[in-house]
């Protein structure tokens, strides 16, 4: 009995002890399984803040990719814009440089036309002084001739205005030249422009009437033709449009027409001076057809037909032609 009583005693401390590893081993892996849950915990959120750096990385690096694409584009698209605006200067500079040519060409071409007229002019006031000296000598009976021409022409001319209802500008005290050639200017010069000719046509067509040479009576024939031709028009227009140069041409050739009917010899002198102004014929060739116009080998109808059908041949070969039809 006291035996088993000993026995049962050294039994309890043992369990006890065996309780006690049990609960310490349990402790030990509960430590362990948290240790490890931490350590896991600790991986996943450094895993994490990787990847968020990783995506942060990459969203940073698209973002400047697509700030250097639309920097490129920006200066790619200014590029273009810089060498759009060169371009477009320099085509302003051309057409500016262009217009400063045709300025001088015309500058030019009206100062020559006004040196003529100055020089016509000058000749003029020297045959009036030679004329003035000549009719202090003349007798009354040529004294009363031209006092009937310039009744005449005053008479004719405002018989004209009349016609026409044409209107003067009762301030303007001009004698009856000033009057007529005042006229004709502002007839010539309104026709020109409405024909988009070039205005130095005006003392092209002075140069080819001869205007100052001219007498009272011719003066009147050359207005009175303006006036037809400006203000009536020419019949045989061509319907289809034509150069400023043609233009031109025509202008003076439908004077020529109106001038045949009221003063053949005046047109015909004129229609050579036309032909020297305007003829690209060598000057043999135009004095060859001087001498058909003067000979009545042709109409000038015909001179007009023959010059405009031979415009775009060789004229060494229009020479030749004329040649034979003077032998």
């Amino acid at each position: 009995m006291g035996t088993r009583g000993n026995s049962a005693l050294y039994l309890v401390p043992r369990k006890k002890e065996e309780e006690a590893r049990c609960q310490a081993e349990q402790e030990r892996r509960r430590k362990i399984q948290q240790e490890t849950e931490r350590r896991q915990e600790r991986e996943r959120l450094a895993w994490e803040r990787q990847e968020r750096e990783r995506e942060e990385h990459e969203l940073r690096e698209r973002e400047r990719q697509i700030r250097k694409k639309r920097h490129k584009e920006l200066q790619r698209k200014k590029q273009e814009e810089e060498e759009r605006r060169l371009a477009e200067l320099e085509q302003t500079r051309r057409i500016q440089e262009q217009i400063h040519l045709e300025n001088k060409a015309s500058k030019r071409k009206i100062r020559k036309a006004q040196e003529r007229l100055q020089e016509q002019q000058q000749a003029q006031v020297h045959q009036q002084q030679k004329t003035k000296v000549l009719h202090q000598l003349l007798d009354d009976h040529t004294a009363h001739i031209e006092r009937d021409e310039f009744g005449y022409v005053q008479h004719r001319f405002e018989e004209l205005l009349s016609s026409y209802q044409i209107t003067e500008n009762e301030k303007l005290k001009l004698n009856l030249e000033d009057r007529m050639k005042s006229l004709q200017n502002v007839l010539i010069s309104n026709y020109l422009t409405e024909h988009n000719i070039p205005i130095w046509s005006q003392w092209a067509l002075d140069q080819a009437t001869g205007y100052v040479d001219l007498s009272l009576t011719e003066r009147f024939s050359v207005l009175e033709a303006v006036v037809k031709v400006t203000l009536q028009g020419d019949p045989d227009d061509e319907p289809e449009p034509i150069t400023g140069q043609d233009q031109k041409n025509k202008f003076f050739l439908s004077l020529e027409d109106q001038l045949q009917i009221s003063n053949p010899t005046l047109a015909r002198r004129i229609l050579v001076n036309i032909l020297e102004m305007t003829s690209v014929l060598p000057k043999q060739g135009k004095e060859i057809l001087s001498q058909i116009l003067f000979n009545n080998i042709w109409t000038p109808k015909e001179f007009k037909l023959f010059t405009g059908w031979t415009l775009s041949m060789d004229q060494e070969k229009v020479s030749k032609i004329l040649h034979m039809v003077c032998t």
